[in-house]
């Protein structure tokens, strides 16, 4: 079952390129959700407040502990740049069906 919106898989794709196209999207939404989790967790273990544009402060979800924080913001900078690269793969592969493929994938993305 497909969520509402989301096409049928284009046709022309052979099996590894529709694995890849589903891991690629389900990793990003994945990596999307986790970033900003384990940003807060990092911030609050460093004992800083996050302010949210001025109109509220997020509660900490975490008690403060230095020694965390910083294993905490390698990972939250991992999967900064992992997201990044996904980004990268994402739009070459977009590009690779417009001009070499010719195939339609990237006109099924526009709206």
């Amino acid at each position: 079952m497909r969520p509402r919106g989301v096409p049928a898989p284009e046709p022309t794709l052979n099996a590894l390129q529709r694995v890849g196209s589903h891991l690629v999207h389900l990793a990003l939404y994945g990596l999307l959700i986790a970033q900003p989790l384990v940003g807060w967790a990092a911030t609050s273990a460093y004992g800083a407040q996050i302010s949210v544009f001025g109109l509220f402060t997020l509660p900490a979800l975490l008690d403060k502990d230095e020694a965390l924080s910083k294993p905490l913001f390698l990972v939250h900078e991992l999967i900064g740049l992992v997201i990044a690269g996904l980004l990268v793969l994402h739009i070459g592969a977009a590009l690779f069906h417009y001009f070499i493929r010719r195939d339609g994938v990237l006109q099924r993305m526009l709206p």
